[in-house]
């Protein structure tokens, strides 16, 4: 709920649900706000960033609503985190106790607004890294012409610009670990092949085009990636692929297909493997040791974030879980609608993204590690197909 009335007043966010309440102080001015939860922090914000907080409003759990700071305190009758404007940028003070504060500055004349939604969202979680700085890589499908596209955006689908287009399939797209290259792979030859593009230059070359399967890239480095493949077996396989040598490591040996590789470190990955039914079961594989199953459940399409978490789906569900000692602990459920495709975790763990059919119509949603909706991007021409989140 956002309300902008005046000139130079406060903006403040509070973590809330329930009934609405309005109060109008001496000077006029509407404070607009809802009853908090149970132990959440308002956070008022003394800045006249309005477009750093756009962000922030659009996580289910906050809402941003204008006033004066003491009012708005008054109203709330608790103690309430500042965010305001310093000479050298902008302060963050979170209380501790009912006479302690935690105040970390973030320095810089500019900041952008990402950059100020991300220290405030840090503050308020308590995290490490925030949903706003996540790219995403999209592959938009034209519905009248059939023609693919190749797009990034910035995490709610802003700033996109299209990296490349093709009237044949273009699908999983990868980020690497430096956020630079995408992995995908394309149709566009005669056999399937994946491609290495770079976000930066534009340039892309292909990495490989093997007989037979050529699947899932997933980077292990800017040089590495792991691939799923069935070159050397009538089944596929998971393999290591070396973009500067062109060399193949086997990592995976089933009599059953190995697909959806995820890095997790130098030595430990994870992968789908399918049953004699179909029934796809992820596993961790650490070294040379045998792969173990990550959970009794079935878990399809996995993606694996930098902090040892997981999403994937398991008979319909978007499902997320820690990973612990190589077993999945903790289960969120994100999502239970039908036609969800395409999961992906960002690589802070902080977004999740994923595209669902609705009406026969592709489009991609945002949500958070607890299951908070944060955006769905939708298009009039084109159905979003996959996403990927970095």
């Amino acid at each position: 709920m956002k309300v902008y009335k005046g000139i130079g007043l406060v903006l403040m966010v509070a973590l809330v649900s329930g009934v609405s309440v309005a109060n109008t102080d001496k000077q006029g001015i509407t404070i607009t706000a809802n009853s908090t939860k149970h132990g959440a922090l308002p956070i008022a914000f003394e800045t006249n960033r309005i477009d750093a907080f756009e962000h922030l409003s659009k996580i289910e759990s906050l809402e941003v609503y204008k006033g004066e700071c003491l009012e708005v305190q008054k109203m709330l009758k608790q103690r309430v985190a500042c965010i305001s404007d310093e000479i050298d940028g902008v302060s963050i003070s979170v209380p501790l106790s009912t006479t302690q504060n935690r105040v970390s500055l973030v320095k810089g004349r500019y900041l952008s607004s990402v950059k100020i939604a991300d220290a405030a969202y840090n503050a308020i979680f308590k995290t490490e890294g925030s949903p706003f700085t996540t790219k995403l890589a999209i592959i938009a499908k034209n519905r009248k012409t059939n023609e693919y596209q190749l797009r990034v955006a910035d995490y709610d689908g802003s700033g996109a610009r299209i990296l490349h287009q093709t009237n044949e399939p273009i699908l999983s797209p990868s980020w690497s670990s430096s956020g630079r290259y995408l992995a995908y792979v394309s149709f566009e030859t005669v056999r399937t092949s994946i491609f290495i593009h770079d976000t930066i230059t534009g340039k892309r070359i292909k990495a490989l085009s093997f007989k037979g399967l050529n699947a899932y890239p997933d980077f292990i480095s800017d040089s590495k990636i792991l691939v799923s493949l069935s070159n050397q077996s009538e089944r596929s396989l998971v393999f290591e692929y070396d973009l500067l040598t062109k060399k193949l490591k086997k990592l995976t040996d089933s009599e059953k297909a190995d697909i959806f590789p995820q890095h997790i470190s130098d030595s430990k990955l994870a992968f789908v493997r399918l049953t004699e039914n179909e029934i796809p079961y992820t596993y961790i594989k650490n070294g040379n040791s045998q792969p173990k199953p990550l959970l009794s459940r079935p878990l399809n399409a996995v993606s694996i974030s930098e902090k040892n978490t997981i999403v994937g789906l398991s008979r319909g569900d978007l499902l997320h879980y820690n990973i612990h000692q190589d077993k999945a602990i903790n289960e969120t459920r994100i999502d239970s609608s039908k036609g969800i495709e395409s999961p992906s975790i960002s690589e802070n763990g902080e977004l999740i993204v994923y595209v669902k059919e609705v009406e026969g119509k592709f489009s991609a949603y945002g949500s958070l590690k607890n299951g908070d909706n944060l955006f769905m991007l939708k298009s009039e021409t084109h159905d979003l197909i996959q996403v990927s989140a970095f």
